[in-house]
């Protein structure tokens, strides 16, 4: 047993569920999800109206602090995008094959001639030569296609499965969707594996968000939880210290002058990634914020996901939101405070 904020953390992964036991978990967690608090918090009053979903979880021990439809971040999975280009970053950093201040001018005019203009809305600017803090503050994916092929296929994929994705997270037993990881892509859609995932890969939000806590709190991957159940780190991430800071600090770059740039907030520091895509079968723009804070006195991983535009309004959406917990958390901790210096004229 490890122990985090004064709980019990249970490692490793659970046994696989007998064919009645996953149909009393399918019966029960519309018991469990309905259970749940109903929050009629900052995630509610930032994404009022707003097709999508969002999830914020206790970055160290995973409980559930807010949300905005809670079932459609477990159980709806959305074509991946730039959001997940942060584990591709901690994989080259990892295996050696990139250094943080390496400049790299990826061939976007030979990928250009190989694979067509179906690549143009991809890679509409020439940024030349970009470090790795630069690549993410602009989400280049040229940079990044770069990066992933150095990494090859399979290393990719291992990533994004270490990480979580196409596995549940254990927040909606029964009836939460693993989503999957691309299998075999061809074309350019294997291109767009190696960067991002291509939209052949599908995530929700509750995925997100447990990744994004990996990075924050040093790689130990949350189940995230509402109902009372004891924190569980379900694996962990094996990278060492000084590799996480690198790519954090990418991700606050991102926050203070990159593409997240409009969810900066004062008093707290928001690490992040953003991601746009659109899904294939219907052309619906999907903008996408996620990430953790440093600075709350209760840190949060988080995970935004709007239907219907890109990530320039979904960062907006998240700043109303983290700003929301930032003064909801301030006030309780400034309540707990009172009570304290209270009891103790007393």
């Amino acid at each position: 047993m490890d122990t985090v904020r004064g709980y019990r953390i249970q490692t490793g992964r659970g046994r696989a569920a007998t064919r009645l036991g996953r149909i009393a978990a399918a019966v029960s967690v519309a018991v469990l999800l309905a259970a749940a608090p109903v929050w009629a918090g900052p995630a509610a009053d930032a994404m009022a109206g707003v097709e999508g979903c969002a999830l914020v979880m206790d970055l160290e021990t995973g409980e559930v602090v807010d949300s905005y439809r809670l079932e459609q971040a477990a159980a709806r999975a959305y074509p991946s995008s730039s959001v997940l280009k942060p584990v591709v970053a901690l994989g080259a950093l990892h295996y050696g094959v990139l250094s943080a201040d390496e400049e790299i001018r990826g061939d976007r005019e030979g990928y250009l001639k190989r694979y067509g203009d179906c690549l143009m809305d991809y890679m509409r600017y020439d940024r030349g030569a970009l470090t790795l803090a630069e690549a993410l503050a602009r989400s280049d994916n040229v940079y990044f296609y770069t990066v992933g092929a150095r990494l090859g296929a399979q290393r990719v994929r291992t990533l994004y499965r270490s990480f979580g994705f196409g596995s549940v997270t254990g927040l909606a037993p029964g009836t939460e969707t693993p989503g999957r990881v691309a299998a075999d892509p061809k074309g350019v859609a294997a291109l767009h594996f190696l960067g991002w995932g291509s939209k052949g890969t599908r995530i929700t939000a509750a995925q997100l968000a447990v990744a994004m806590a990996a990075f924050g709190n040093g790689g130990r991957q949350l189940r995230p939880f509402t109902d009372g159940r004891e924190p569980k780190v379900v694996s962990t991430i094996h990278a060492d210290e000084a590799t996480f800071k690198t790519v954090n600090d990418c991700l606050r770059r991102v926050v203070a002058e990159g593409t997240g740039k409009s969810a900066d907030i004062d008093g707290v520091a928001v690490y992040g990634k953003t991601g746009s895509i659109s899904i294939p079968e219907s052309g619906v723009p999907i903008g996408v914020f996620a990430g953790f804070t440093q600075g709350l006195p209760r840190d949060v991983a988080f995970a935004l996901i709007e239907e219907g535009a890109y990530s320039p309004r979904a960062v907006r959406l998240a700043k109303g939101m983290l700003e929301g917990i930032r003064d909801r958390q301030q006030g309780e901790d400034a309540a707990h405070r009172a009570d304290g210096e209270e009891e103790g004229t007393q």
